[in-house]
């Protein structure tokens, strides 16, 4: 695949790789410069094709010998070699670098500074996935170094001259792509812009920053995301040689190979590593066959169940925050994220992902401190995911497709989004333990819910038509997080949680407006279901709406089965009142519809049962006792209402 880059940023960086010489022949400086300002199209399709035009990623090269030499002729420049092997066509113009500098040699960040770097560019003709070629060189200047067996097609560039590349027993090599190197002003603190593809170490990797200082250039500390990507357990690190069977496979299978110390063969002259076979500075191809088994971010599981082991993914790669993972096959191994498991340090202990696809298999997570970050969407559609006690936090979408294919176990499932979140089961209800809304825009439920604690961080959960079961509590709701019912009085959802002796809220509202309604019961737990809607209609549920000085807002309260009474308290904002309301707010009464119809419309609604005074100072509360009918409630500054379609109504009176 190439990869154009057209930023005028990276055009003047590496400006210094086109070859102009032909075609600016005769050409003064300053005729040269209008010429670049004026045919700035066509001075970019040669860059272009001169840059990094193949993207290669971590794996995509490998090394497959390494012989570290010794010569008498010139002891400090003694030829080296560094066999290597692409599993990637290399159009012409591809670059790679080559560096015995360690990464965090003597700081944590930066590379070490006190030895060379290369840069070999492939020109003339592409290199073909499979075939070997071998840097040859000590040295700090190009025609210190030969690329074989076609040198022809490689060009040779020293990016740092300051030292010299030169390998020892107990050194290191990596094998550099897609970035310029920065030598900086202070020891051992150069960058390069770009990332590794492969590595190398004579005397395995320090644990952290450090090891290499003061006065070694030994010690490289492991780049991130490299655990697969360099050979393993070698005991004869000088002059050593992959042993390539002869087989056609895919690249994860090779790779698998060359990590296998089993099958390399070390020598102690170099004589014996040449006389070996096969002998790659004549030229060499590897039998290289496609397979979907390389794809980044799909789980294989062969080698363990470890999710932090790069062994048991596509690419060779644990994924990233960036990358889409998906199990879509019943494999040898289920994936487990454990904080404490191997290589988990290396990842923060945190599991990360951008889309996850449980298409087969499973996904389970150990322990407590065990977390799961999901920067895109989540779908479960034949696999399954069980957390246990472990901890998921989504930015994106919830998808499940039954209700089976979730265990919530005692986990905690964080929406942190930034846009609204959706959360479906297609064939619902999705069952979770415990819900943390952290998303100002909220999360919105497409199918119904149940969950045994709901928190509220910050942002609304969006009931629409379905009901939402709150099995034990909701935490830390308030104007900042509560539950918004769909505004309409008839179907639409509810929230549904039991109420006993002491004082429950059900945290409802509107977009705009929290308006909670608290329930108690004298004697036992019951459960009830509340929601909320805009304006008072004369039969509660339907009929015209009602205006004069009121809350233009009604509370959907009903038990799930029958209740004998409930205390109740309403809040609502004084913004939501309207202005004949808030000059009339005084001393409410209880009155109930006599039913014998001699009035009509809020003259009905005046036979006095009990008095209630609304209490605070914004948001205002209004509360009364034993009330043994349900259905909807609503407050005027004439009479705090009680409506029910289906009976007469009771109301607060106010004075």
């Amino acid at each position: 695949m190439f990869r154009y880059r057209v930023r005028p940023a990276f055009i003047l960086l590496h400006i210094k790789y086109v070859r102009l010489t032909s075609i600016l022949i005769g050409f003064s400086s300053s005729i040269f410069c209008l010429w670049l300002r004026i045919m700035p199209v066509f001075l970019l399709a040669i860059i272009s094709q001169n840059s990094f035009s193949q993207t290669v990623i971590p794996g995509d090269i490998a090394i497959v010998g390494l012989n570290v030499e010794h010569g008498t002729t010139h002891p400090f420049h003694a030829p080296d070699e560094i066999s290597l092997v692409s599993f990637v066509h290399l159009p012409k113009g591809t670059a790679i670098d080559i560096t015995d500098n360690g990464w965090e040699q003597s700081h944590a960040g930066y590379w070490g500074n006190r030895e060379g770097i290369i840069r070999i560019r492939r020109i003339n003709q592409n290199l073909t996935a499979g075939e070997v070629f071998t840097f040859r060189g000590s040295g700090n200047k190009p025609e210190d170094f030969v690329v074989l067996p076609d040198s022809t097609n490689w060009e040779i560039e020293v990016l740092d001259s300051t030292h010299c590349f030169n390998l020892m027993e107990d050194d290191q090599v990596w094998i550099l792509y897609g970035g310029e190197w920065t030598r900086g002003q202070q020891t051992d603190k150069a960058t390069y812009s770009g990332y590794p593809v492969y590595g190398w170490s004579a005397t395995g990797w320090a644990g952290d920053p450090g090891h290499g200082s003061p006065g070694t250039t030994s010690h490289s500390a492991l780049y991130d995301q490299m655990e697969c990507f360099y050979p393993h357990g070698i005991t004869v690190h000088h002059k050593a040689k992959f042993i390539a069977p002869n087989n056609t496979a895919d690249r994860r299978t090779w790779i698998n190979w060359i990590n296998n110390p089993a099958n390399w063969d070390t020598k102690n002259t170099t004589p014996a590593y040449h006389n070996s076979t096969p002998e790659y500075t004549d030229g060499y191809q590897f039998n290289i066959q496609a397979s979907n088994a390389s794809i980044n971010g799909q789980w294989i599981g062969d080698h363990n169940n470890n999710w932090f082991d790069c062994n048991n993914w596509g690419d060779h790669m644990v994924p990233g925050k960036n990358t889409d993972v998906f199990l879509d096959q019943n494999t040898q191994h289920y994936a487990v994220i454990e904080h404490e498991a191997p290589y988990a340090h290396l990842y923060g202990d945190t599991a990360r992902c951008r889309n996850l696809n449980l298409l087969q298999d499973s996904i389970v997570l150990q322990g407590e401190s065990s977390l799961l970050e999901i920067t895109g969407n989540l779908e479960i559609n034949g696999g399954h995911l069980t957390p246990h006690d472990a901890h998921i936090m989504i930015q994106g979408n919830w998808t499940g497709h039954t209700p089976l294919d979730f265990t919530p176990g005692s986990s905690t499932v964080t929406f942190n989004g930034s846009s609204r979140q959706r959360i479906l089961n297609h064939s619902g209800p999705e069952i979770f333990h415990k819900i943390s809304i952290r998303n100002d825009s909220g999360a919105v439920m497409k199918s119904p819910l149940q969950v045994d604690t709901l928190e509220f961080s910050f942002g609304h959960l969006f009931l629409e038509q379905y009901d939402l079961v709150v099995s034990s509590h909701i935490l830390g709701a308030g104007p900042s997080g509560y539950c918004v019912t769909l505004d309409q009085p008839v179907d639409a959802g509810q929230l549904v949680m039991h109420a006993g002796t002491s004082p429950i809220a059900f945290p409802v509202g509107t977009s705009n407006y929290y308006s909670p309604a608290t329930i108690s019961t004298p004697d036992t737990t019951k459960e009830f279901k509340v929601r909320i809607f805009s304006n008072i209609r004369e039969n509660g549920y339907s009929g015209s709406i009602l205006g004069g000085n009121i809350v233009p807002i009604s509370w959907a309260i009903e038990p799930v089965n029958p209740v004998d009474s409930a205390h109740i308290t309403l809040q609502w904002e004084a913004a939501m009142e309207t202005m004949g309301f808030s000059q009339n707010r005084v001393l409410g009464d209880m009155i109930q519809n006599p039913g014998d119809g001699a009035r009509n419309g809020w003259e009905d609604w005046n036979f006095l049962i009990h008095s209630s005074e609304p209490q605070g100072s914004d948001p205002y509360k209004i509360h009364t006792m034993n009330v043994t009918r349900f259905g909807v409630f609503g407050v005027s500054a004439d009479r705090c209402i009680i409506l029910k379609p289906d009976t007469s109504p009771i109301y607060y009176y106010a004075q």
